[in-house]
């Protein structure tokens, strides 16, 4: 079985990383697979702000839902993007940057058989 780590960064900061974190955490099939990942702090530094989302995902069953519920939070906003960063557990890795619901129909058709 097929298992991918998958790491979403937007343009608008980390105010629309952690809105994007909470609407993918509303999902059932992602509740306690998504993570807010910061880089390591450095000296001198008190603390990181988050850079991107880490979701961990086991099973071909919750990629799509992933997919999915992305693409409807781009349905919803203006002036988003986002850039996802799949790599499957062969080494197999896939990026997109998508604005667009449409954007991510692609991915969506090439998990179908997955």
């Amino acid at each position: 079985m097929a298992t991918w780590d998958v790491h979403v960064r937007t343009d608008g900061g980390v105010r629309e990383l952690e809105e994007i974190a909470d609407w993918l955490r509303r999902e059932p099939e992602l509740q306690g697979r998504v993570g807010l990942e910061k880089r390591a702090i450095g000296d001198g530094e008190l603390g990181t702000l988050p850079e991107a989302l880490e979701i961990a995902i086991g099973g071909s069953g919750i990629l799509p839902v992933l997919l999915q519920s992305i693409q409807t939070w781009l349905s919803l906003r203006n002036r988003s993007r986002v850039r996802l960063t799949i790599r499957e557990s062969s080494g197999r890795v896939v990026e997109v940057e998508a604005d667009r619901p449409q954007d991510i129909e692609r991915f969506l058709h090439a998990t179908d058989d997955q």
